[in-house]
């Protein structure tokens, strides 16, 4: 059985204030995971973008998967070793490994949503 420990979220100000203890302040009370997460709220827009979020996964999936299908005829048609075949496979995942750095790089600097429209556009014209 895996040890039991709670998870406490705590407000920003106790990380702007680490010496609030030795001013004599009482910490500020923070809450569980699950309570933060009831004090949210879970409603239509989380589950729209669960569902978006899962077909942009479906999506990555289904290319990466792709691959299985396209290789042995790959390797009959451009006559490939077991090493060329690999490194064939292989440029899928490096190819979504090198374009999740720069995909996620401008999630944080333009905006998510703009830039996961832009993702997945591009996964559906090139992939």
């Amino acid at each position: 059985m895996a040890p039991s420990a709670v998870s406490m979220v705590f407000t920003v100000e106790s990380v702007k204030s680490p010496n609030a203890l030795e001013k004599g302040r009482k910490p500020p009370d923070g809450h569980s995971f699950d309570e933060a997460l009831e004090l949210a709220g879970f409603g239509r827009v989380q589950i729209v973008l669960s569902i978006l979020a899962g077909l942009g996964m479906m999506a990555s999936i289904n290319e990466a998967m792709g691959m299985s299908i396209i290789l042995p005829a790959a390797q009959c048609d451009l006559d490939l070793d077991a090493g060329e075949k690999g490194i064939v496979g292989g440029a899928v995942f490096l190819g979504t490994m090198f374009s999740s750095y720069f995909w996620g790089y401008l999630a944080d600097t333009r905006g998510r949503q703009l830039i996961l429209k832009y993702a997945l556009f591009a996964t559906s014209f090139f992939g």
